[in-house]
């Protein structure tokens, strides 16, 4: 478009030996002609490495590829560190390598961000999906919404105590570059802290989070992301060897941004660090233990194999969903995007085409 001021995102995928899966994402950017500079760090072997690099050359002239060969297996800190030290742009969000951003929603956060600087991030919902036998393309087995949330304390002590007592991930969130890479800066030893927990209590502590009224990120769901632990549950990691040190890392890197930020003493911000942990402990474990050790039948479990029947139900009889959505009261947005009528069809369609196979061009 011709004399287009408005904002770009840099979009940061880093990838490892997941060639097929990067260029799903990059045939859809194609589709929806994405405006967005992409920087892609690809830490693969050599194999994979040359299977994608032909298709980066060919799309040169569609979109905006900057690709960055990396070394083998290389370390996911500094991959990440080493692509957002690359970022051109303001502002900039990730990617997985096999998940969707929405162009035009990224536009509206940049946007938004731009015009509120309290603010550090700021996304649309999120959507989650499972293929059969978590394929690169293949049938839909499941959508579920991924967690979003408004984070608007005017403090950062309250931000970060809020986001601590309903733990959510805001590094798939537009944001300040500069605020990515201050998130990034520390090498934590505890891989936890480093990838998952420390970079969401920065952002928190940053600014302001906001959820806005679009699609902006589609993910799919495999084995390993069914938890931001990588399987790992939480009882394991406080009595691991890193975990105490890296706490004590953390702590004080977290209190000393709260000390300068709103302006208190060094005492003050440590008690609020710990309060913070406490919170996010004091409901993790617990719900933790009732998961693995708790034999009472699982409460909600009719509800779960409802939605399971009625998204079934709902792909082969299609006058079931409008009757449905008649009904209603409020409507899980991972079922609007099905909807023809929602707002969020127009975003969502076009990620369904794609991971369902509708067109490939590779």
């Amino acid at each position: 478009m011709k004399n287009d001021t408005r904002p770009r995102v840099g979009i940061v995928i880093q990838t490892m030996n997941r060639p097929d899966f990067l260029i799903r994402q990059l045939e859809y950017f194609v589709r929806m002609k994405n405006p967005h500079p992409i920087y892609i760090g690809d830490a693969s072997n050599k194999k994979n490495k040359d299977k994608l690099r032909p298709v980066i050359e060919e799309l040169g002239g569609r979109l905006n590829i900057n690709y960055i060969e990396q070394p083998e297996g290389y370390p996911l800190f500094e991959a990440r560190l080493d692509l957002y030290n690359k970022v051109k742009e303001e502002y900039c969000v990730y990617s997985g390598d096999d998940d969707y951003v929405i162009p035009d929603s990224l536009t509206k956060c940049a946007e938004f961000l731009q015009h509120n600087p309290d603010y550090s991030t700021a996304s649309g919902y999120s959507i989650a999906f499972r293929l059969k036998e978590n394929n690169v393309y293949g049938e839909l087995v499941r959508l579920s919404e991924y967690p979003r949330c408004n984070i608007e304390s005017s403090t950062a002590s309250k931000r970060l105590i809020d986001i601590m007592s309903n733990f959510t991930i805001l590094g798939f969130s537009v944001q300040r570059t500069k605020d990515r890479k201050k998130a990034w800066q520390y090498k934590i030893k505890d891989f936890t802290f480093c990838n998952d927990m420390f970079p969401v209590m920065i952002d928190a502590i940053l600014g302001k989070a906001k959820l806005i009224n679009c699609i902006s990120l589609i993910r799919q769901l495999d084995n390993v992301k069914n938890t931001p632990f990588i399987n790992r549950h939480i009882f394991d990691w406080v009595v691991s060897d890193d975990f105490n040190s890296s706490y004590h890392v953390c702590r004080e890197i977290l209190a000393n941004e709260i000390s300068k930020i709103d302006k208190i003493n060094i005492n003050e911000a440590n008690k609020v660090v710990k309060q913070a942990f406490w919170s996010y402990f004091g409901i993790g474990l617990p719900h933790e233990y009732k998961k693995i050790y708790d034999d009472q039948p699982k409460r909600g479990k009719n509800g779960s194999l409802w939605r399971k029947i009625r998204f079934r139900l709902g792909q082969k009889i299609p006058w079931l969903k409008k009757f449905y959505l008649r009904i209603a009261p409020v409507l899980p947005i991972y079922e609007k995007v099905m909807q023809p009528l929602s707002p969020y069809y127009k975003d969502f369609k076009p990620v369904l085409d794609s991971f369902t196979g509708k067109y490939r061009n590779f």
